[in-house]
């Protein structure tokens, strides 16, 4: 029997729902999003090595797509929310070959994956 490896990230989790010193809640910020995001996705631990090597290739052309530092983290930020505005039809070059090449490294590994 395989065993597999698994992962988990989120997108813009508060752990706690405050209320700042003006009085507002910070889960009804502008800059929040209404859902939290959060996915597992896992592969053979067979494949960790060769995996770990594509995804970092994808990070290090990015990070020079975006003018990141070598240890700067790439996050959702970078692609700026105009992006966003009127869909796929809205996002310029740098963003369209973002996901270009997030779809095809997905394709490639071939994660067991789940989100919530």
């Amino acid at each position: 029997m395989e065993s597999y490896t698994f992962y988990f990230d989120e997108s813009f989790h508060d752990r706690k729902i405050r209320i700042d010193e003006q009085g507002h809640f910070n889960i009804l910020r502008e800059d929040a999003l209404d859902n939290y995001i959060g996915v597992f996705w896992g592969c053979p631990s067979s494949e960790i090595v060769s995996n770990r090597k594509l995804i970092q290739r994808f990070e290090d052309r990015q990070r020079a797509q975006y003018g990141l530092a070598e240890k700067q983290e790439l996050k959702s930020t970078v692609i700026s929310k105009k992006n966003f505005k009127y869909g796929v039809r809205s996002f310029n070059k740098f963003t369209v070959v973002f996901y270009e090449e997030l779809f095809e490294l997905i394709d490639i590994i071939n994660p067991v994956a789940f989100g919530f």
